[in-house]
């Protein structure tokens, strides 16, 4: 749980998708949460990569 902090502190990747401005707010939210959500995921599966292998050992 230790990497859970570190990755918190970190700038999340700005969305540079258009949306069409006719999108119902909630739709946008949800989107944007799914989008960011994906973000965060992938950059902590790349950076952590080598300590979950580690964490699997010890």
């Amino acid at each position: 749980m230790s990497g859970y902090y570190v990755f918190r502190s970190l700038p999340h990747p700005r969305q540079q998708v258009p949306h069409p401005s006719d999108d119902p707010p909630a739709n946008h939210l949800a989107e944007q949460l799914t989008a960011r959500e994906r973000d965060y995921i992938a950059t902590v599966n790349l950076s952590l990569s080598p300590f979950l292998e580690m964490k699997t050992f010890a």
